[in-house]
This record gives structure tokens, C-alpha cells and sequence, in this order.
């Protein structure tokens, strides 16, 4: 039995895995234009329009199909693993492509809650199950299982995405700009939701070091999403990370769904349990 994984652009822009294939979220600029989110879109073209208070949307249905139909003229099965249901309406796209009668027991949907970093792990785990030799649904038993073992936070090193998306009001972001304060946001209950308020970038970050330790017992290694930051800053987490006595298991870089509601110049840490 031939296996592949479906997912999309919230988990990264490319596959280097044999058996993963990705299509892409969109991305809409306005009521009248929307873009993919693939690697044609350079960052730099991405920076031009993030804080125009863009969104993501679910990939065109018929592109969906017809990617899934491709997918099984090569692999018996399918496991869709993709962007969290509460992020997108991508999840019930998935959903209704598993119903339709062409596909029926070919085509297996994980509720995986999940992006990025979550998302990249939560793909691994599902390749290496496959090479194990377990089914589709003892795989998505598993994942669904084990999407809560983990603690993420989320932390923005300026507001003005927030801002422009209108997250947050324009007075509360002046206030926390002027004051240099870091908001730190965590996962929690499929949502992205308001930890707490640090003195600065990187006491926030120090903060969700000791944190991920106090709720993660006998913690060895995260992992670390980057967004578009300077290296300077990189070099700074990196040393930070290495201070508090935790190593890195992956690092990789931020997806642009969660930029586009936070901003390019975003942190994510993630604990498994």
C-alpha cells in the first residue's frame, strides 16, 4: 500500500519528501485580487503587502481536486494533514473532498489543529508511521491523539501588523510601541490568544524559555520558527537559547500564515511533552 501526505502552504512553501506534497494557501490583497502563497512570492514582494491587512483563504477547490486526482495515479492513499480549522476553511475543503465518491477510502483527514513548526513535526511523525508500516487511520489516531502534547508561544517583535489588521486598536499599539513593551502570545485551545506583556523583545523571549521548562518537565530541545529577522537578532535568540540550558531540534522559518497576523519579525517556540 503506497502512501502520500497532502498538505499546505502553512506548513512550509516546499517539500524535500518524496511522498509530501504541498498546495498552496492564497493569499488575498483585496476583495478583487488574491495570490498564491508559493515560493514565486519572494519575501520581498511579501514584505511590500503585509501590513495591508491581508489574509489567508483555502486553495480553489478545483486545484484542490485536481491535485489529490494526480496524487493517486501514483500512491493508493492519501493522509491530509493541513493548516488548523480555526486558521482557514481549508480543513472542511479537506472534508468535503474525503465525501465525494471518487475518492472514498482513498482519502484520510487529520484534524491537526496545527501550522508551522506544530504542523512540521506533526508531518514527520506521519512519514515515519508510514514507513512502519501502520494504516491510514491508526496514523491519524495517533496525530490527533498527540496534538495537544505540546506548549507554544508566539512572540511579535513589533505591533504594527497587529495593527493594520485590526488585532489590536492603532491607541494600544502606539501605547506599546512607545513603551517598548512585547506582547507574548500563546496556543492555547486551538487559538492563538494573549500570555502576557513583557518589558522588551527579548526578556519576552527569556520568559518563554522559563516558561517551556516549568510546563514541559525535564526539557532538553525545542523548536524554533524564524521569521524574516536580521542576523543580529537570529544570533541573539540562538545565544539566549543556549543560556537557558535548552538546545535546538528544529529550526526553521516561520510560516506566512502566521506572519500575515503577527508580523514578518515573529518568534515561535514549541515544547513537545
Amino acid at each position: 500500500m503506497k502512501i502520500a501526505v497532502l498538505t499546505d502552504s502553512s506548513y512550509k512553501l516546499e517539500s524535500n519528501i518524496s511522498n509530501v506534497f504541498i498546495v498552496p494557501l492564497s493569499i488575498n490583497i483585496s476583495a478583487e485580487k488574491s495570490i498564491k502563497d508559493d515560493k514565486s512570492l519572494s519575501d520581498e514582494e511579501f514584505l511590500k503587502i503585509i501590513n495591508k491587512n491581508i489574509k489567508t483563504s483555502q486553495t480553489a477547490f478545483g486545484q484542490l481536486e485536481e491535485t489529490i486526482e494526480n496524487i493517486l495515479k501514483a500512491y493508493d492513499q492519501v493522509i491530509i494533514c493541513g493548516i488548523a480549522k480555526v486558521l482557514s476553511g481549508q480543513y472542511n475543503s479537506y472534508l468535503l473532498m474525503q465525501r465525494e465518491e471518487k475518492f472514498k477510502n482513498k482519502i484520510f483527514v487529520i484534524d491537526s489543529d496545527g501550522v508551522s513548526i506544530i504542523l512540521e513535526k506533526q508531518i514527520k511523525d506521519i512519514i515515519t508511521l508510514i514507513d512502519q508500516g501502520k494504516t491510514c487511520l491508526e496514523i491519524k489516531k495517533f496525530i490527533e491523539e498527540d496534538k495537544k502534547n505540546y506548549e507554544c508561544f508566539i512572540i511579535p517583535k513589533k505591533w504594527t501588523t497587529m495593527v493594520a489588521s485590526g488585532r489590536i486598536s492603532k491607541f494600544k499599539g502606539f501605547i506599546a510601541s512607545t513603551l517598548k513593551v512585547a506582547v507574548v502570545l500563546k496556543v492555547a485551545d486551538e487559538k492563538i490568544v494573549l500570555d502576557s506583556k513583557q518589558r522588551s523583545f527579548f526578556i519576552g523571549i527569556k520568559y518563554i524559555l522559563t516558561e517551556l521548562k516549568s510546563k514541559v518537565p525535564n526539557l532538553k530541545t525545542i523548536d524554533v520558527a524564524c521569521g524574516l529577522f536580521d542576523q543580529n537578532t537570529i544570533d541573539k535568540v540562538k545565544s539566549l537559547i543556549s543560556e537557558s540550558g535548552l538546545k535546538i531540534n528544529l529550526w526553521s522559518n516561520l510560516t506566512r500564515t502566521i506572519m500575515i497576523n503577527t508580523g514578518e519579525e515573529t518568534f515561535a517556540f514549541c515544547a513537545w511533552k
